[in-house]
């Protein structure tokens, strides 16, 4: 049986999906927090900008988007899989 041919469990599937997509949401979630966080410290001038922006909305921010992009596409790939695997067993 070639893996193309395999199923899943939907229930379980939706799940992950769905804990992916909380997981993505926490991090957005988190990530506001720091950039609202690091924003009310008193630190101003050169050093504290170039931290702000290289840190909080460069590599940060980045490094988020791309976590939270490829949770989601799981999350997506997750929910038509198990959409697909009802519509199998179904049929």
């Amino acid at each position: 049986m070639a893996d193309s041919d395999l199923g899943g469990d939907p229930v379980q599937m939706n799940e992950l999906a769905g804990y992916l997509a909380k997981k993505a949401a926490e991090i957005d979630g988190n990530v506001a927090d720091l950039r609202a966080k690091s924003r009310a410290v008193m630190w101003v001038g050169k050093d504290a900008d170039t931290y702000r922006k290289g840190q909080i909305d460069g590599q940060l921010r980045k490094n988020s988007e791309g976590a939270t992009a490829t949770l989601r596409t799981g999350q997506k790939l997750l929910a038509e899989q198990a959409r697909a695997q009802e519509q199998a067993s179904a049929g």
